[in-house]
């Protein structure tokens, strides 16, 4: 029997069986438009070996650089300019993203086409479900172990109204049952929202915390994780006095975890898949005739 005979028949076969419902000849239904160009971000983050292994590495790289921070002057936090005298040390890291993984709230998004909206963001918080960054908790463990070093959650997270903060609640306990160090100290979190005079970013609380501690590193996947926003917006314009100091600091005191899914970055670029897609640099190739 000849290849192509034997591939008319199997193919006979399988329409046959479909057709007494044996098997579905139907295709899986469309994904809702709305979400689809984040489809290969979400994807790589939870499918990908390459992003795991890159998770891995970063923190693996900010353990290994952790002796010298702790041992050579000065701040890795712009906000520091003077150190308290006799302070302990500080590592600050960003939760969503460089310490938890929200991919499965992004998937959601892409497979129902919804836009996002602070109030399913709150559900998903309320889970408690989030896992960790590949290399994440060993890499907090390794922190409190150094002496008189300390670590803190400076999170976007937000504590909405007067009272108990129902988001940070829920975070501690997502982030005590996956292990992390200093769970149970609501000290450890600093939220969005929780001090009136904040910028809503994270300026006022890494100067806060440089009140009392030398910041010696920072841990995050978004550039407001390492400055202000207006540096951040500079620093993607390529500002060559900028990108010379965050070059000075990137492996040393700034460690910056992949995060292709959402971000400041994003917010520069437009709203649409089309404006989107006006930002990009292509090749110089004749057009694809259609």
């Amino acid at each position: 029997m000849t290849f192509s005979l034997r591939r008319s028949r199997a193919c006979v076969f399988v329409l046959a069986l479909a057709a007494s419902g044996g098997v579905s000849a139907r295709r899986p239904p469309a994904l809702p438009a709305g979400q689809l160009h984040q489809l290969n971000s979400v994807l790589w983050m939870q499918r990908s070996p390459e992003y795991a292994l890159l998770a891995r590495s970063v923190f693996a790289s900010a353990q290994a650089a952790l002796p010298a921070a702790l041992a050579q002057p000065g701040s890795a936090a712009a906000e520091q300019s003077s150190l308290p005298p006799g302070a302990g040390a500080a590592v600050i890291v960003d939760l969503d993203e460089t310490m938890l993984d929200n991919s499965p709230f992004q998937a959601w998004l892409v497979r129902s086409g919804a836009a996002y909206r602070p109030q399913d963001w709150d559900a998903w918080v309320a889970r408690k479900s989030a896992q960790a960054i590949p290399g994440a908790v060993e890499f907090a463990k390794a922190v409190t172990a150094m002496p008189n070093t300390t670590i803190f959650y400076v999170s976007n997270r937000e504590c909405k109204g007067p009272g108990a903060c129902a988001a940070k609640q829920a975070t501690m306990e997502n982030m005590r049952t996956l292990g992390f160090p200093r769970a149970d100290e609501e000290g450890a979190f600093l939220f969005k929202g929780e001090e009136a005079d904040e910028r809503g970013d994270k300026v006022a609380r890494r100067a806060r915390i440089g009140r009392a501690y030398r910041i010696v590193m920072l841990v995050g996947d978004d550039m407001r994780d390492f400055v202000a926003k207006e540096d951040a917006d500079l620093l993607a314009r390529r500002d060559p006095a900028l990108m010379a100091r965050a070059a000075d600091l990137v492996g040393r005191r700034w460690f910056i975890l992949p995060n292709a899914m959402y971000g400041s970055w994003v917010d520069r670029l437009g709203k649409t898949p089309a404006a989107m897609a006006e930002q990009l640099t292509p090749a110089d190739l004749p057009a694809r005739r259609r």
